[in-house]
């Protein structure tokens, strides 16, 4: 049963560095301005889907709170997540979430990646109502943890990470143990991913895609020395 419901927004790229601008009405920038205004139209497609999510909410008298992305949320009275905007805005919001279920909206689909939303602001009020009904199926998704020396630095990463030196340009060595089998390797460093994950950086360094569904973990040594 959906009690509460928190929904996590974002500043567009227009707000954070544009707004007031007045490049926006320099007509001897013309490239620029092309440019801001193609940003402005993607804030306000933004907010037209942010808003048709609280419209329906309000509709169906569900009780939910609103919460910008970068802020820090105790989530413990919360059912439901719902994310508004990209994949970033779902990975922020994963990294706080212990266990309950989060919907990911694609509020501007021709300009976003969505591999983790499951809907976009026209079509979310068919898929809320599954959820209410629940037959929405729910998606249960491997998470990593990363420790050093036994020593948690990070935890709930849903998409991958990179271990490398600190200074890019410098080859890593290390040992890679994997079930009984075990290299030492050197390279520019390790990438690791969920399957959730393997869509982004794996993918763009020419690793494998896996079914978001799976439940492998996926590693591609970056630039490796033969």
């Amino acid at each position: 049963m959906i009690r509460k419901v928190l929904v996590v927004y974002k500043s567009s790229v227009f707000e954070k560095f544009f707004k007031g601008s007045s490049l926006l009405k320099n007509k001897n920038l013309p490239v620029i301005a092309s440019h801001l205004n193609r940003i402005y139209r993607v804030h306000e497609e933004y907010y037209r889907s942010f808003q048709k999510v609280l419209n329906l909410l309000k509709d169906l008298r569900v009780a939910f709170e609103k919460a910008e992305r970068k802020d820090r949320v105790n989530l413990k009275s919360f059912d439901l997540i719902l994310t508004v905007g990209g994949d970033g805005t779902f990975l922020e919001v994963s990294h706080q979430v212990k266990d309950q279920i989060i919907l990911g909206i694609n509020s501007v689909p021709k300009h976003s990646v969505g591999r983790y939303c499951c809907t976009d602001a026209q079509h979310f009020p068919l898929v809320f109502e599954k959820l209410l009904k629940n037959r929405l199926k729910i998606t249960t998704l491997p998470r990593l943890i990363l420790s050093i020396n036994g020593h948690i630095v990070a935890e709930r990463i849903l998409n991958d990470f990179l271990v490398a030196h600190v200074n890019p340009a410098m080859m890593s060595r290390y040992a890679l143990k994997i079930g009984a089998k075990e290299e030492e390797q050197r390279s520019s460093g390790i990438w690791i991913s969920t399957p959730s994950g393997s869509s982004g950086a794996m993918k763009s360094a020419g690793g494998p895609v896996i079914p978001i569904g799976g439940k492998s973990i996926v590693y591609l040594p970056r630039e490796l020395h033969q």
